[in-house]
């Protein structure tokens, strides 16, 4: 019987003292609502959330550390920083160390809180296999953090906004587009006025329309004070037979006024009172050439001949000018 209390009793001893030698194991620090929890004491896991203070400033960085331990011969499961969400952390160190056949992992991080009022961490695992044994884990205390306003107490000012965008930097592409876009400017513009150069000189080399050459020579010769009486039934009975012939397909010129008068060609393109007309300007200038006058007697009659052309052409004239 004494042997089997003592046996007891050595037995509860060395169970305490693998305890204890757990315990010393881990980091010391301060923590808010988290302590290290072994699922069982021969594997020596343990895993811890360290913040040193219990309330943080919203959007401001504070120091965060995570302390995992296990056995040397087991395999945990990797890391993952999403396990400290809602935070958003950086991590700033991370080390490992071997004391006594146990790891002991150290991540710092500088962590931010984006949640108004409080922000909660939930609990933290870690699992491990034991060979071809069960999984085991071991899990943190959640911890429960005041969020602060980041404002100072007397800040009463308006928000600061952001301020205006900055001007986007003229690159070189930039340049090569303003240029092409500057020759193509210059290239229309040179085209252009080619093209009316060359609707110019076009229109000025362009004949005149037998209509406005008719009344242009009517015109000057109505102009000639000092030969009005000399040879002008001869400029005259010139200026109608040409237009004749231009304007209106009848000729040749060198016909006499019978022969111009009777054919067939006068008859369908004048009507009875152009006919007239003409054949009165025309016999004017026969009388005139052939009757031995030689020369119209009086400035009237020249002022009616030239009339009468005058009136014929405006009469038969086909341009878009007839009329005026």
């Amino acid at each position: 019987m004494k042997a089997r209390l003592a046996f007891a009793a050595v037995a509860m001893i060395v169970a305490a003292g693998v305890v204890a030698g757990a315990g010393g194991d881990s980091p010391s620090g301060g923590v808010a609502g988290s302590s290290p929890t072994f699922a069982d004491p021969p594997d020596l896991l343990s895993i811890r959330v360290i913040v040193q203070v219990d309330s943080v400033a919203f959007g401001q960085a504070f120091s965060l550390t995570v302390v995992r331990g296990w056995k040397r011969s087991l395999m945990p499961e990797p890391w993952d920083d999403a396990a400290l969400a809602p935070l958003a952390v950086r991590l700033t160190e991370a080390t490992r160390q071997e004391n006594e056949g146990r790891i002991i992992e150290t991540r710092r991080y500088r962590a931010y809180a984006f949640e108004r009022s409080k922000v909660k961490i939930p609990p933290v695992t870690l699992r491990v296999a034991v060979g071809v044994g069960p999984v085991r884990e071991v899990t943190s205390e959640p911890i429960e953090l005041i969020v602060t306003s980041s404002l100072l107490a007397d800040d009463e000012g308006a928000a600061e906004l952001p301020g205006p965008l900055f001007p986007r930097p003229f690159r070189w592409q930039d340049w090569i587009v303003l240029v092409t876009f500057v020759m193509a400017l210059i290239g229309a513009g040179f085209w252009s006025f080619s093209r009316w150069i060359v609707r110019r000189r076009e229109a000025a080399s362009a004949p005149a329309p037998p209509a406005q050459l008719a009344r242009a020579r009517l015109h000057a010769l109505a102009e000639d004070d000092a030969g009005r009486n000399e040879n002008i039934h001869d400029e005259v009975a010139s200026v109608l037979r040409t237009y004749l012939g231009d304007a209106l397909g009848i000729g040749p010129a060198g016909r006499s006024t019978e022969e111009h008068l009777a054919s067939a060609d006068v008859a369908a393109a004048l009507d009875d009172v152009q006919q007239v007309v003409v054949g009165r300007v025309l016999e004017a200038c026969d009388r005139a050439r052939f009757g031995g006058v030689g020369a119209l007697g009086s400035n009237r009659e020249s002022d009616d001949l030239l009339a009468d052309a005058a009136r014929f052409v405006d009469l038969t004239s086909r341009d878009e000018e007839a009329g005026s």
